[in-house]
């Protein structure tokens, strides 16, 4: 049972790692985007082969555009790594490992 219990928590703690990688990688993704030249080309594309999820983007979407590379990494739930999947994960960890959570870590 402590097995159980500590893969849980190991699977918790690296859903929470990839939720705050992703993010990050996001946030300076967009803040480099707004350093181009007006005239440069913004290519959404090398976001996706940096997250390495070309073949599953290229399975929903068929286009690399703003709209679409954003709604896959953050909401899309057919994507195994977006940040909701891995919320969504990482809460279903949480919520099989309760009784042995603090009351403050289940709260956040």
């Amino acid at each position: 049972m402590l097995s159980r219990v500590a893969e849980r928590i190991y699977w918790l703690a690296r859903y929470m790692e990839r939720i705050e990688n992703t993010a990050r990688i996001l946030d300076v993704y967009s803040s480099a985007l707004l350093d181009l030249p007006k005239n440069a080309q913004v290519d959404w594309q090398t976001l996706i082969h940096i997250l390495g999820s070309t073949d599953a983007f290229d399975q929903v979407h068929n286009r690399y555009n703003e709209k679409h590379v954003c709604q896959f990494i953050i909401t899309d739930t057919s994507n195994a790594n977006s940040i909701a999947a891995c919320v969504m994960a990482a809460r279903e960890n949480a919520r099989t490992s309760r009784e042995i959570l603090p009351i403050e870590a289940w709260e956040l």
